[in-house]
């Protein structure tokens, strides 16, 4: 096994038309608590709570700078991301995101 280490980037994603043919690129809450329950399991067994914390933390700072950079336009002002932020996340299934207030002029 190769153990050389490498971040990971948008196109580890791959085609999901391709590889999910009959089944797309939807999948049930249910399923997806299951994966992401029983990998925190495994982790906080092997690794303790803390650094399963840790790594959980870290892997979504690492999704969401992937998705910031390859889904969203980073050159549009705040006010134009947090619209576009907002449309995508609706249309991912993420969540539905209220920024309640910022100030623009100081970001």
């Amino acid at each position: 096994m190769n153990n050389t280490f490498r971040s990971f980037v948008w196109k580890d994603i791959g085609d999901i038309e391709r590889g999910r043919p009959t089944l797309g690129g939807e999948m049930p809450v249910a399923v997806y608590r299951m994966h992401i329950y029983s990998l925190r399991n495994v982790l906080e067994k092997n690794y303790g709570k803390d650094a399963t914390k840790h790594i959980l933390v870290e892997a979504g700072w690492a999704a969401g700078r992937e998705f910031c950079k390859n889904v969203l336009d980073l050159n549009l002002p705040p006010e134009s991301f947090f619209s576009l932020l907002k449309q995508k996340m609706a249309e991912l299934g993420i969540g539905i995101l209220e920024v309640e207030h910022a100030d623009f002029e100081n970001m």
